[in-house]
């Protein structure tokens, strides 16, 4: 999965990714995220928020993911 380029506004999460064991890999870059109120970019098991904001922290201890060049308004 590739999510980039994008511009997302006012959303309560700007970006939810899969974290569950044994989810593809997921490749985030290049998106401006503004005014997301539960974070910018979240770790999701199924329809749950089980990580921050991974902008933020965290986002090394899921291999499977690959963040860059993300800017979070």
């Amino acid at each position: 999965m590739t999510a980039s380029g994008n511009v997302i506004r006012d959303a309560g999460i700007g970006i939810a990714v899969s974290v569950v064991q044994g989810a593809g890999g997921a490749t985030i870059s290049g998106n401006i995220i503004q005014n997301a109120k539960h974070g910018a970019i979240v770790g999701m098991e199924w329809h749950k928020p089980v990580t921050g904001d991974l902008l933020q922290d965290g986002a090394e201890r899921y291999s499977q993911l690959k963040l860059n060049g993300n800017q979070a308004r």
